[in-house]
């Protein structure tokens, strides 16, 4: 994992925000990167990467990449934010980070974030995995996947997560969004 210069701050919602730059990296060229700095991934977030086509629909491709150089500004918002659990979906909470004033992700970042926050730092603020609420990427199972990044165990871990509108998030889990 690389040294994290990164400015954590938080807004006046008390969301924590910070600031990210893109690399600009293809699905193939995300692996190889990941790979080199000891990221450990699942076979869904493998296979997300992988840029084949799944019945004529790339996985990830230019939609979901952060294009090089340019500053991107995230926002971390807490699964918390919708008090009852069956109201915690996806949909629900993407309405609510819009609520805020916050926009849907793209897959790409989460691979930058872990970069930039470290298991210790998303211990110290109480936080387990990050996940981006994004387009969903169909993987070779032909369901829909956004991608993950966790903490603890034998270090950073980048999964495909299965995801749909309906499906229901813990209160702990924590959502990246650009704002």
């Amino acid at each position: 994992m690389f040294e994290s210069s990164i400015a954590i701050k938080r807004n006046k919602h008390n969301h924590i925000t910070f600031t990210i730059f893109g690399l600009g990296l293809t699905g193939a060229q995300e692996i190889k990167r990941l790979e080199t700095i000891h990221y450990r991934m699942n076979k869904y977030a493998e296979q997300a990467f992988t840029e084949k086509k799944l019945n004529g629909l790339n996985n990830y491709d230019e939609k979901h990449i952060l294009l090089a150089n340019v500053a991107y500004k995230i926002v971390l918002m807490s699964g918390s934010e919708i008090i009852n659990d069956s109201d915690r979906t996806t949909a629900n909470l993407l309405d609510c980070g819009e609520h805020y004033g916050y926009r849907r992700p793209i897959a790409g970042i989460i691979s930058r974030i872990r970069e930039e926050i470290s298991d210790e730092q998303m211990k110290e603020m109480d936080i387990w995995s990050i996940t981006a609420l994004h387009d969903h990427i169909l993987c070779v199972d032909g369901f829909p996947y956004v991608l993950r990044s966790s903490r603890g165990g034998e270090g950073s871990l980048l999964v495909g997560y299965w995801s749909h509108p309906d499906i229901q998030w813990k209160s702990n889990d924590t959502f990246a969004f650009f704002c």
